[in-house]
């Protein structure tokens, strides 16, 4: 899921403010009824937190079905999105990977 979910913030969301975005974990909690999706943004100086977890919300949708196409579940979960300020330090090697991903399809 963490892969796909890269996969669609790479480049198949229209919208740049959410390019900037990386999955670095996904887990679900106990219930099995939501799936947290823990990302670190590159613009944490240039957007304010509120408007990205704003646009994050709208997207939910489009993110709930990539994940329903990845999973064999009768329900697909509910997404909570947690966004840390800062770049986790490998997130650069793996985003040129996830990039490399995208181009070659």
């Amino acid at each position: 899921m963490q892969r796909q979910l890269n996969l669609v913030f790479a480049g198949e969301l229209e919208d740049p403010l959410l390019s900037g975005l990386y999955v670095v974990h996904v887990h679900a909690p106990a219930g099995g009824s939501t799936l947290v999706v823990e990302l670190v943004t590159e613009d944490a100086q240039r957007v304010p937190l509120p408007r990205l977890l704003a646009r994050l919300a709208a997207a939910r949708p489009r993110l709930r079905a990539e994940i329903a196409q990845a999973i064999s579940r009768k329900r697909t979960p509910w997404l909570e999105f947690r966004v840390a300020p800062s770049r986790a330090p490998d997130v650069t090697d793996t985003r040129e990977e996830v990039d490399r991903e995208t181009q070659q399809e």
